[in-house]
């Protein structure tokens, strides 16, 4: 599924096997993550190059609350 935010294109990814949800933003780049601190498993990717938001990935995504989890996404996806 592919949107975007911005200029950059948004795509959407779920491994279904891992229990993965994976958001990225743009074109794969070498980035670092941080995990939110009241939501365990979401994670927030972070460009090393200028620190701007790149992609967010949800761990154990079918245990997690989709209304939460789009209230603290930084931006508007449609979840799966």
């Amino acid at each position: 599924m592919a949107v975007s935010v911005g200029s950059s294109p948004v795509m959407v990814d779920y491994d279904e096997r891992a229990d993965v949800l994976y958001i990225s933003i743009g074109q794969p780049k070498p980035c670092f993550v941080r995990e939110d601190p009241e939501v365990e498993g979401l994670h927030y990717r972070y460009s090393f190059d200028d620190r701007s938001l790149c992609g967010v990935t949800v761990v154990w995504y079918s245990l997690q609350d989709k209304k939460e989890l789009q209230k603290r996404i930084p931006f508007q996806v449609q979840l799966p």
